[in-house]
């Protein structure tokens, strides 16, 4: 028998051994690097240069168009988020990493801007999160009401 990772698996060969530690260890780390991209994925920081969403991505005030709050509602529950409409969402896209880039291509699919911030995670209400932004980026446009 092999014990590893307190799982339990028959001894049937060495190869097969050998593929239930290297499933595990696979599995393992993609289960270790979810979490922690979800314990990172709420932290928003604004600065005078931009704004970044976690490890996802940074963008520039420039790149930015506007943002818009937006609010999708299905299955009898609903989701707010801001929505970040970039000037270039090709020049985002190739810089962007991995993860972000399935997200923006899942966002798109839904007829999103690939940079949507869920504000049910955010510290703080949608509100304080577009002042903040106005703050740094006084010509931001907004459209949708932060209430």
């Amino acid at each position: 028998m092999l014990v590893c990772g307190g799982l339990l698996a028959l001894h049937l060969s060495v190869e097969k051994d050998m593929m239930v530690v290297l499933a595990l260890l696979v599995f393992g780390l993609n289960a270790a690097l979810t979490l922690y991209w979800l314990v990172r994925s709420s932290e928003l920081v604004l600065d005078a240069e931009g704004l970044s969403y976690s490890a996802f991505w940074r963008i520039s005030w420039s790149e930015i168009d506007r943002v818009q709050l937006q609010e999708k509602r299905a299955y009898g529950t609903s989701v707010r988020f801001i929505e970040v409409i970039l000037r270039d969402e090709s020049q985002y896209s190739r810089r962007a990493p991995g993860v972000a880039r399935v997200l923006g291509v899942v966002n798109r699919a839904y007829g999103y801007s690939p940079i949507c911030i869920p504000t049910d995670v955010l510290p703080v209400a949608p509100a304080t999160v577009i002042e903040a932004m106005r703050r740094y980026h006084p010509e931001l446009r907004v459209e949708g009401s932060p209430d």
